[in-house]
């Protein structure tokens, strides 16, 4: 009877979870665009470095953001906080370490980290490039990331934090390594049973000592 119960438990979580990510995926693929040459700033959601090594859809994303920025002449926004255990740097500085070692490197794009070292989810890591925005004035700033990540995770905290329109974001997103679809996934389950900001996740990201 135990059995039946848990298995139907199990059954009911999948189904759910599908319906929510295919409703999730028909919404926000209609707000996927390109970046326009009107924007002020742009942000790209990093990836947890794996003793102080971008992993490579990190690597990915950020190199794909930096032309971006390079060719509209913009600055970066990076903002993660300290994620990787005995490293001095936050995740920012990280990237932003990667991106000016890359041999095309233009030194006249800004790349501005945050000084938030609390930031270590997606939730919080959008909160603090939106505030971001808010203090320098932005009014228009892209946004990239790589799907899934952007449509089931990433679009729906700018969507929240951003309610009022004060800020007219563009996104845009790029496909990384297969292998991490089923990652993101797993993310959107885990978000539904410990919720950011929840008691839950602050013990689990300190346990793991990384972003969510």
């Amino acid at each position: 009877m135990l059995i039946n119960i848990f298995l139907y438990f199990i059954l009911f979580n999948i189904v759910f979870f599908i319906i929510k990510s295919l409703r999730l995926y028909l919404t926000n693929i209609k707000l996927l665009t390109t970046i326009p040459s009107g924007i002020e700033a742009i942000s790209f959601h990093t990836y947890k470095p794996n003793n102080s090594i971008i992993p490579l859809r990190g690597r990915i994303i950020a190199e794909y953001a930096y032309e971006i920025a390079y060719w509209l002449n913009i600055p970066i926004i990076l903002s993660v906080g300290n994620t990787v255990p005995n490293e001095p740097r936050t995740e920012s500085e990280i990237y932003k370490d990667y991106i000016t070692s890359l041999p095309y490197y233009n030194k006249e794009i800004r790349i501005i980290t945050s000084n938030n070292p609390q930031a270590r989810d997606t939730e919080s890591e959008v909160a603090t490039t939106f505030k971001h925005c808010l203090e320098n004035h932005y009014k228009y700033i892209g946004v990239v990331a790589l799907l899934p990540h952007l449509i089931l995770r990433i679009i729906p905290y700018w969507q929240k934090i951003n309610s009022n329109q004060k800020i007219q974001i563009y996104f845009n997103g790029i496909l990384g390594p297969k292998k991490y679809i089923f990652w993101e996934l797993a993310m959107l389950v885990l978000e539904f049973y410990i919720p950011p900001n929840s008691w839950q996740r602050k013990i689990l990201l300190n346990f793991v000592n990384r972003k969510g």
